[in-house]
């Protein structure tokens, strides 16, 4: 019998509890997010043939084990004592998952899941994780992950990688291996960490994960010890973590994605509260995944020791690219994910350069039949959707993108990544603080929502709407979570300049 994991029985960030545990008039039920088994994929993938918990509760209860197909629980095992297990053969075949609910209490010190399995893998992990800047995400992370190392031998190193070369080594547990390096990007951080990793011949596995997540350590655990009991015919799979929004705890971003041979895009698992047992047997579908955020990816190693490294998009769907030329076999598990802030607290125009020449690079890469026709196409909306947002420093963005998208793939292994993203940082609006935007002269105080001000308009950074703009000089550009934003206003030489650029190079 095999240790998989421990249950985490308090909640890493607050407001989160849901996902953990439910407390009943009858006891505690752990059809969660993060305790729950992932037991469909536990059969296809594994070898484990019985689960076994053993809990650690004081007073009398009952524990039963119950299965989930989504639309009624199954109640598999039932025991008065503390160790309670179920062989795979019992579970029904229309199961996603499998749950434990201890009766008669309500607090729990401890259950530990265990797996019954004649053959298990070595597994030997490294986590690897890039910054540029932002010391105090890296080193609390970093630290965190050196925590999680020292009490699971599963994970076998943590490899920081610094873009900025900001990091002191005297911050970092000693466990932590710090690699300097120049500011090529998560892209380029990400390479360098994968090959510093593989160095040692043990390692197994590459994880990576973005600097600025919130962690919960079963995570981790749960997704290692699933590796170590793969069937041999799975043993290329990787395992995407799924992205959780870090301003709304409960809700997923999103679980795996594809990316299809027209160049649509579709994450799975879209806005999904996690604290229902409904949305965990949806989260559970066997998706047809084909690339994975690296804000939480596992991966084998092979592929970086077989030179496989990712291509230098700096940032912005080097993910997506390294997994459709890997051809990855990705899968997901409830209960293996990390918090992200949204990428729309992010959005910039850096954002529209990157996103707009790397797109066009993995559609020229993988798409069917993808031609200039087409990557004009695509070129021409995100201008002309900008021009009307009066965004002229993005529709700048967006068009050098494009016209670096000309230079060819070999241009990116050419050029000087730090100065051209010190090139294309000159294109950001500057960000202003409400108070700041107050003191624009407007006519009228300022606040937060949807309305005009003497020919001004306040709008969602992200969420906004066109028929906004109609009609107005002035725009703020305000988001409300982070309590900033930036001001364009309308210019007639502009358009025309920009209208005249798609009538030449883009029709």
């Amino acid at each position: 019998m095999y240790k998989w994991f421990d249950f985490a029985l308090s909640a890493a960030v607050s407001g989160t509890e849901n996902l953990y545990m439910h407390k009943t008039d009858s006891g505690i039920s752990f059809d969660t997010y993060f305790n729950c088994i992932s037991i469909a994929k536990v059969i296809k993938y594994t070898n484990i043939e019985r689960i076994v918990f053993v809990i650690s509760v004081v007073g009398s209860h009952t524990a039963e084990i119950a299965a989930y197909n989504g639309s009624e629980e199954k109640i598999l095992a039932e025991a008065e004592g503390n160790t309670i297990s179920v062989g795979i053969s019992q579970v029904p075949t229309d199961s996603r998952l499998i749950y434990l609910k201890i009766n008669g209490c309500d607090e729990v010190d401890g259950v530990s899941v265990y797996a019954e399995c004649k053959a298990v893998r070595k597994i030997s992990a490294a986590a690897v994780m890039c910054t540029y800047k932002r010391e105090e995400y890296a080193v609390s992370n970093a630290n965190l992950l050196a925590e999680i190392s020292e009490s699971n031998p599963l994970l076998s190193e943590v490899i920081l990688v610094d873009n900025g070369m900001t990091v002191s080594d005297s911050s970092l547990n000693n466990k932590i291996r710090l690699v300097p390096n120049i500011n090529n990007g998560g892209s380029g951080g990400f390479s360098k960490g994968m090959s510093e990793a593989v160095k040692k011949e043990d390692c197994t596995h590459i994880i990576l994960l973005d600097d600025d997540v919130s962690i919960e350590p079963l995570s981790f655990n749960k997704m290692l010890g699933f590796l170590q009991f793969v069937k041999e015919e799975y043993r290329d799979i990787s395992i995407s973590g799924s992205m959780l929004y870090i301003d709304n705890f409960l809700r997923q971003f999103e679980a795996g994605g594809n990316f299809g041979k027209d160049g649509k895009q579709k994450g799975f698992g879209h806005y999904l509260d996690l604290s229902l047992r409904e949305s965990l047997f949806e989260n559970e579908a066997e998706n047809d995944i084909n690339y994975g955020g690296w804000w939480f990816m596992c991966m084998p190693s092979d592929y970086a020791r077989s030179g496989q490294l990712p291509m230098p998009f700096f940032i912005k769907y080097d993910d997506v690219e390294y997994a459709l030329r890997c051809k990855l076999r990705i899968i997901t598990l409830n209960g293996v994910g990390i918090w992200h802030e949204p990428f729309e607290w992010k959005y910039n125009s850096v954002s529209e350069y990157y996103n707009t020449r790397n797109y066009l690079h993995l559609c020229d890469l993988y798409c069917e039949r993808f031609t200039n026709r087409k990557a004009r196409r695509v070129v021409r909306k995100k201008m002309l959707e900008k021009l009307g947002r009066h965004q002229y420093k993005m529709v700048e963005a967006v068009k050098l993108g494009y016209e670096d998208f000309l230079k060819g793939i070999d241009y990116l292994k050419q050029i000087n990544p730090k100065e051209k993203h010190c090139q294309v940082c000159e294109l950001n609006y500057e960000m202003l603080s409400m108070s700041d935007l107050n003191e624009i002269k407007t006519g009228k105080q300022l606040s937060s929502g949807f309305f005009s001000i003497y020919n001004t308009i306040v709008v969602d950074s992200f969420f906004d709407r066109k028929k906004q703009y109609f009609m107005k000089n002035k725009v703020i550009h305000y988001k409300e979570e982070i309590d900033k934003g930036y001001v364009t206003e309308f210019s007639f030489n502009k358009i025309m300049f920009f209208l005249f650029y798609i009538v030449k190079k883009l029709l």
